[in-house]
């Protein structure tokens, strides 16, 4: 009987236990809330430009306790992790490709307990480039390239540097073939808000040495993170709109057939007639800037326009060029000496 006492009480204690042990966990679990996690910036499938810095503002809270840490992914990769208050982040778009990305917030507790949430934004590429001058430049892709889609008018080279400008006939006469200055056609700052300046190869290429790669790599005069193309890279570009491969390796004549037209900004406006095949369907839009001689005379603005590559040629002291002209829908690849002045339009990286 006494055994049988005992264990009743045993019974009875191991009830108390458990129930203890139920109580204690069903309390445990009423007090583990779960953390709330909001991105309240940017807002669903919003549109930034490449190159645009996105503000990231995540609300997080727990209610029982701290938020330990708040971790932050673009398309599931890990971008930060931050472990206090605010939860905010300047999400920079610098060498993301344009797309659409979901922006993912994981906000964790101090038990471990974890909420999230995600929102979908649009990078789309940047439509305008701002160089060292404050100059404002349109853009155009075209194919798997982008360009600028004017001439370019910086003074600075991007350290700061001034580039020299040359005004008189003598000066310019004067400079070494691989001198590096530039000019206004005319000497007219005027012309050069429509038209673009005028540089030597030595100041479009900054001192680096030619090359035929694809990309060239040389920033050259070129702002941050965009380039001055190789001949290579023109051909790619003279490709995209048309031209043959037969054609487009034809060298010191002008080759294809519209290609030329479809870079060249329609109508009368700039152009001298008859603006043969002019109709900008590309958006490259290039003017007939002219050029200078390297006796320093001023040559054909209104009929011709000249654009450097950073590819020398196999003719002593020039560099590859491509001429647009007021009579032709082709386009013309031919050796220009290094001591002209030249239009200079950029590649982005």
């Amino acid at each position: 009987m006494l055994k049988r006492l005992i264990v009743l009480e045993n019974i009875r204690a191991m009830r108390a236990i458990c129930f203890m042990i139920v109580v204690i966990g069903f309390i445990s679990c009423e007090r583990n809330v779960n953390p709330v996690c909001h991105i309240t910036n940017p807002s669903e499938n919003e549109s930034f430009y490449q190159g645009e810095i996105i503000p990231i503002t995540v609300d997080a809270t727990d209610s029982d306790g701290f938020i330990s840490d708040v971790r932050i992914y673009s398309n599931n990769v890990g971008i930060i992790s931050i472990s206090e208050f605010p939860y905010n982040y300047d999400f920079d778009t610098e060498g993301y490709d344009p797309g659409t990305y979901t922006i993912r917030a994981v906000a964790k507790d101090n038990d471990g307990e974890e909420a999230e949430d995600k929102v979908m934004v649009v990078i789309n590429e940047p439509s305008t480039l701002t160089d060292y001058d404050g100059n404002v430049y349109q853009l155009v892709r075209i194919g798997t390239q982008v360009w600028m889609a004017e001439n370019l008018k910086v003074t600075h080279f991007t350290d700061g540097t001034p580039i020299p400008e040359v005004t008189s006939h003598e000066e310019w006469d004067a400079l070494e073939m691989t001198g590096r200055a530039y000019c206004w056609f005319g000497n007219d700052p005027i012309l050069g808000d429509s038209y673009g300046a005028l540089y030597t190869w030595g100041a479009a290429m900054n001192g680096q040495a030619g090359n035929d790669l694809n990309p060239s790599g040389i920033q050259g005069v070129c702002p941050d993170g965009w380039h001055l193309p190789s001949d290579s890279e023109w051909k790619v570009l003279e490709l995209f709109l048309g031209m043959s491969p037969e054609e487009v390796e034809k060298y010191d004549a002008f080759r294809g057939t519209d290609e030329g037209g479809k870079l060249k900004e329609a109508g009368l406006e700039y152009w001298e007639s008859p603006n043969t095949g002019a109709n900008n369907e590309s958006g490259f839009t290039v003017l007939p800037a002219g050029q200078r001689l390297r006796d320093g005379e001023w040559y054909r603005i209104g009929s011709g326009a000249y654009l450097w590559s950073a590819t020398e040629s196999d003719v002593g002291w020039s560099a590859v060029t491509r001429h647009l002209d007021h009579i032709h829908a082709e386009i013309n690849s031919h050796p220009n000496e290094l001591d002209h002045g030249n239009s200079v339009r950029c590649v982005k990286n």
